[in-house]
């Protein structure tokens, strides 16, 4: 068993190394790159030289959406340079000996986007500044023909396969989802990740239903270093369930500031590739039961494009429901100020499009607004959209707000804090008759709820219409679904 990887290295000989730690005390240290947690630990945060004695064939597994969440599934994971072959074998949850399993060959292609690198690793109670030198086999399968509604599971990798992960299809008349954000997952600091995940597993307690976890953004607190990725993607949470995730400004770096990148989150995800232009497997839509998704990159806005891609995805797919998700704030939590790169930017295109319910991270102070049509709050309860943002989660990057607001006090209908040591998760349930948020903290205490009602019938989406943006027809939005 390999116990030290080659992937990082350090930056001088081993004499030098002794020279430079004898001269000006720098620390630099070879350390493992493959882990795996043993199944008797309930999430990543083990000690470094533990972590590193476990060296699976598949690792930084990652369960996320479909274009469709009701028949597709797509799954992410990672290999070494040298395995070749990897492969998914899936079956429904209820077939406990995998009778009915079947095989799916894994396309990959060369994540180089970590390759030098440098990042802070934790080994034996100290800090480390390494380089990383390794390349990765990006395997991604998308499954399609699933039963909607259904759970399944699932082993990757080729001699020995990995953990079973499991997820389940959208279909339901009625469904759940859990919401965490910006807990900026930090191997020199696990505690971050122990309270995310903490604050999930209390979520499912509450609603043992929920059906995927969304995160509006910042998992990670530099996503230039690998092994957080691959430490976070080990934990509980997401080995139980599929991951709607957004990519954040913290996501998109390197511990520098220097070589920041898309790339980190697109060769962690597996996301579907209907975006436009550069942004394919950042940017993405999909439809989940009654509702169509859209997530955007805040990292790299070209708004015009943007806009116009979302126009063109939503006059061809009708629903009931229209969600937007991004990562940075609709609001500022302190001061109530509108931000320039989310209500300021998108309130009239979401007023024209009819987007029902958007949400954010970013802040670190959960915002919930009344809904907003035309920069008022709405009275026509078939218009307006609920700007929604989420608390922090990992106990330590939270902060606090100012008592009363100095801008839009009539707009924003909640906030909520518990300062600097904030950990908070949403839950948010959608059916046919309306929209339920509820926002608990660590202990499961409610500190507020809201219920929005369905502004439009189930499955009819304005029709007929005709839908048009920048003064352009776009075409007749697609013809009436019966109930």
């Amino acid at each position: 068993m390999r116990r030290i990887s080659a992937h990082y290295k350090s930056a001088f000989t081993r004499i030098e190394l002794f020279i430079a730690i004898a001269i000006i005390g720098i620390f630099t240290t070879v350390v493992p790159t493959r882990a795996q947690v043993p199944s008797n630990y309930t999430n990543a945060n083990v000690d470094l030289e533990t972590f590193g004695q476990y060296e699976p064939e598949a690792f930084t597994i990652i369960t996320n959406p479909g274009e469709d969440a009701s028949t597709q599934m797509r799954i992410g994971w990672h290999t070494n340079e040298d395995v070749l072959g990897s492969y998914l074998t899936y079956t429904k949850r209820s077939d406990t000996t995998w009778a009915s399993a079947k095989t799916v060959p894994g396309e990959f292609e060369l994540a180089t986007a970590w390759n030098g690198i440098t990042g802070i690793i934790r080994q034996n109670g100290v800090n480390n500044t390494v380089t990383q030198t390794a390349n990765y086999h990006d395997y991604g399968v998308e499954l399609s023909g699933l039963e909607p509604d259904t759970e399944y599971m699932y082993r990757v990798g080729k001699n020995v396969l990995s953990d079973v992960h499991y997820f389940r299809t959208a279909g339901a008349d009625e469904f759940s989802f859990a919401w965490i954000s910006d807990f900026h997952a930090y191997n020199p600091l696990p505690r971050r990740l122990t309270a995310a995940m903490s604050m999930v597993d209390r979520l499912v307690t509450i609603d043992p239903g929920i059906g995927f976890v969304l995160s509006t953004g910042d998992k990670i607190a530099h996503g230039g270093t690998y092994l957080d990725w691959e430490q976070t993607f080990a934990s509980t949470p997401f080995q139980k369930y599929m991951w709607v995730n957004v990519n954040g400004n913290h996501d998109n770096m390197d511990r520098t500031n220097s070589r920041n990148s898309r790339h980190y989150f697109r060769h962690a995800h597996n996301k579907p590739l209907n975006g436009y232009g550069n942004q394919m497997g950042v940017v993405y839509w999909f439809k989940y039961a009654n509702t169509l998704w859209f997530v955007l990159n805040t990292e790299e806005p070209s708004v015009e494009a943007e806009k116009a891609w979302m126009a063109d995805v939503i006059a061809k797919n009708p629903t009931q429901y229209i969600f937007v998700v991004q990562h940075y704030q609709w609001f500022n939590g302190i001061t109530g100020a509108a931000s320039s790169s989310g209500f300021t930017r998108w309130g009239s295109f979401f007023d024209q499009m009819g987007v029902d319910m958007a949400f954010a991270g970013n802040d670190h102070i959960y915002v919930r607004t009344l809904p907003i049509y035309n920069g008022e709050v709405s009275i026509d309860p078939t218009k307006g959209t609920v700007y929604i943002q989420a608390p922090s989660s990992c106990n330590e990057r939270g902060r606090e707000m100012n008592q009363d607001l100095s801008r839009n006090a009539n707009l924003i209908a909640a906030r909520w804090t518990e300062g600097a040591a904030t950990t908070g998760g949403i839950i948010v349930t959608v059916n046919k008759e309306g929209i339920s948020v509820a926002l608990y903290d660590r202990s499961g205490t409610q500190r507020d709820n809201a219920y929005i009602p369905a502004r439009r019938p189930a499955l009819e989406r304005d029709i007929p219409c005709t839908l048009r943006y920048n003064g352009n027809n776009l075409g007749v939005c697609a013809e009436s679904l019966a109930l």
